[in-house]
């Protein structure tokens, strides 16, 4: 008999609510849409009255401690023992320290400022909570700018080994012959080998690039264009160099160097942090789908949770072409913004800094003279980069300062520098401006890669004329010094791309610089079409005009000729260069290509020439063998 009873409260509680009536019906504060369990129906079927009262209601919880999934916003976070706790007529979660140490939040919940049993909204007021105990699940909700969000393609530095004791080796080799055929006949032939090695050892990278070149007739000479070691320092993602390199800042002119540079390395960062992109803020109402495109591309799309939220790892695409934001909410709706995309050379992403530090010597130009440099860029919006840069040396000093701003119009880069130098006929001081421009225009396809406007006063000087200048004084004038900045006034430099989509594309670029010396201007103008097809092949044709200043011999009497104040010193030169090539690769995994050049140029005739190249890699592994296995590797 009491078997049956529990057979006909369990068909009861199967049943539709339709069953499930008001025990009081006198109770006025009842609304009709409240359910009452009426209790007397389980009358002495010894189940837990209380228990099934708590799992009909979905909105109240038993006190008590329960193996739960805990939720962040839909991911799940860990699992683990949750204590609950009666706070009024409801039983809420009480996290505890430990618990509350693995949200991932910007700000973490200082310990002392956590309760014994308090409300997760206490200290987290943007909170959202939702307890589910058919599924044993509790779901935190909270909007994404209160987390520390980690960006796509992160690695945890922890994670990082040094690699593989390696020796690569990468070469290239040309071979030249040519026989003239006139009334003084004679031969020539060159050869050039290119050499770029290195070895890992540990944390620790050897690099060396050179070239060893032999003609006949003329000479063998050897030359080294880098040679250094270098470590990675990945707490500050920074790149330590130790011997002969460059400069790499395009906020100075580029100057080979002996010594110690210190720089930081984007190669160290996220892909999807390497260059610039804007950072994107919007507010969702519920749980949406975000997608934000350029042009017709669609470049990220993500689900955020309700409230604000922030994009901050988009990778770079191109230079510029305005963002369109889509939020579409779960109810359907959907609402939509335009993020201005355009960046200049020099844009950094906002929030982030990049610098660059170099000791040493001058090579190739100057006395080996001893010089520092510092470089510093910093995102302060998604709109506004600030540049500095300075150069220091015996008897010079230069100083930058700039801004690039982005806006819908384009990227307008602006910065001046300020030099002054000691020299063998007196001091100098002067200044140089510098503005520059840059733009996508999305509707026709038109990019204006860059427009550059540099002006420099009398007195500027760039760090390599003043070496260059004080050497040649030293040699009594047995050489001279000659560069293409050196008393130049100005230079006007542009290039656009217009892209025909099918039918390949066409451009354009310019540029032209002048003296204050009496020396005649440098002025080019280039025009060129491009076009690839499907299968690989590339067919390209250009017109160039230039018109160029030559030095007219390499030695100035005067005691004045290393400051170009001769007008007859140089002697302007004009030529046009037409050209027309066609590149065809080949084999399974096109490394081959035979191309041909077909090239005219004013005074000195037409030229047709082919040329066959490939890709050959080697590499060279070798494994340091732990002590049990070095028996079997001998």
């Amino acid at each position: 008999m009491k078997s049956m009873s529990k057979q006909a409260v369990l068909i009861i509680l199967s049943y539709p609510l339709s069953f499930i009536a008001n025990a009081d019906t006198n109770n006025s504060d009842i609304n009709d849409n409240d359910y009452v369990f009426d209790t007397t129906l389980l009358k002495g079927s010894g189940l837990p009255v209380d228990d099934i009262i708590n799992y009909l209601a979905n909105d109240k919880v038993k006190p008590g401690t329960y193996s739960m999934d805990v939720q962040l916003n839909g991911v799940f976070l860990f699992h683990d023992n949750v204590i609950f706790r009666a706070k009024g007529n409801d039983a809420l979660p009480c996290f505890s320290t430990r618990q509350l140490s693995q949200l991932p939040l910007k700000e973490p919940i200082q310990q002392s400022a956590v309760d014994t049993c308090a409300s997760l909204q206490d200290y987290l007021p943007k909170a959202g909570l939702t307890t589910d105990m058919r599924k044993m699940v509790v779901d935190i909700s909270l909007p994404e700018t209160e987390l520390k969000t980690l960006p796509r393609g992160y690695v945890d530095p922890e994670d990082l080994t040094p690699g593989e004791t390696m020796f690569l080796s990468n070469y290239s080799v040309n071979q030249y012959y040519s026989r003239f055929n006139s009334s003084g006949a004679s031969d020539y032939s060159s050869s050039w080998v290119g050499l770029n090695n290195a070895i890992n050892f540990g944390t620790w990278q050897f690099h060396q690039q050179g070239s060893w070149s032999h003609s006949n007739p003329g000479r063998t000479i050897w030359s080294t264009n880098r040679a250094y070691v270098q470590k990675a320092i990945v707490p500050i993602k920074s790149n330590l160099i130790v011997g002969d390199s460059y400069s790499t800042t395009n906020l100075f002119s580029g100057i080979a160097f002996r010594g110690i540079a210190l720089s930081s390395d984007d190669r160290m960062l996220p892909q999807s942090q390497q260059g610039y992109a804007p950072i994107i803020r919007g507010v969702a109402k519920s749980n949406a789908k975000v997608t934000v495109s350029q042009g017709q591309a669609i470049i990220y799309e993500s689900t955020v949770p309700p409230g604000a939220f922030e994009i901050n790892d988009l990778y770079p695409v191109s230079y510029s072409g305005d963002l369109a934001v889509v939020i579409k909410e779960a109810d359907g709706t959907s609402n939509s913004f335009t993020v201005p995309y355009a960046a200049g050379p020099e844009s950094v992403r906002q929030g982030m800094f990049k610098y660059s530090t170099i000791l040493g010597q001058s090579r190739y130009v100057g006395d080996d003279d001893t010089f520092a440099e510092f470089t510093a860029q910093y995102g302060i919006s998604n709109n506004i980069t600030a540049n500095m840069a300075s150069r220091v040396a015996q008897g010079y000093l230069s100083g930058v300062i700039g801004t690039v701003y982005s806006s819908s119009f384009g990227a307008f880069g602006l910065d001046s520098t300020f030099s002054q130098a000691s020299l063998p006929d007196g001091d100098q001081t002067g200044w140089m401006f510098h503005a520059s421009y840059s733009k996508r225009i999305v509707p026709t396809n038109t990019t204006i890669a860059i427009a550059g406007y540099r002006y420099s006063t009398s007195g500027y000087r760039d760090l390599s004329d003043v070496l260059g200048i004080r050497k040649a004084w030293k040699e009594d004038n047995e050489q001279s010094w000659v560069s293409t900045t050196l008393n130049q006034s100005s230079r006007f430099e542009v290039s656009v791309t217009q892209d025909l989509e099918l039918l390949g594309s066409i451009w354009l670029s310019g540029s032209s610089q002048e003296y204050r010396d009496g020396r005649n201007s440098d002025r080019q103008y280039q025009f060129g079409y491009s076009k690839q097809f499907s299968n690989g092949v590339t067919v390209n044709a250009s017109v160039a005009r230039t018109r160029y200043s030559e030095a007219s011999s390499n030695a100035i009497n005067g005691g004045i000729g290393y400051d170009n104040y001769i007008n007859n010193y140089y002697t302007a030169n004009q030529q046009t260069l037409s050209s027309v090539s066609i590149s065809i690769p080949f084999g399974a995994s096109r490394q081959h290509t035979l191309s041909s050049t077909y090239t005219q140029q004013n005074g000195l005739g037409s030229s047709l020439q082919s040329t066959l190249s490939g890709v050959t890699e080697t590499c060279l592994l070798y494994t340091s063998p732990s002590p049990r296995d070095r028996s079997l590797s001998r």
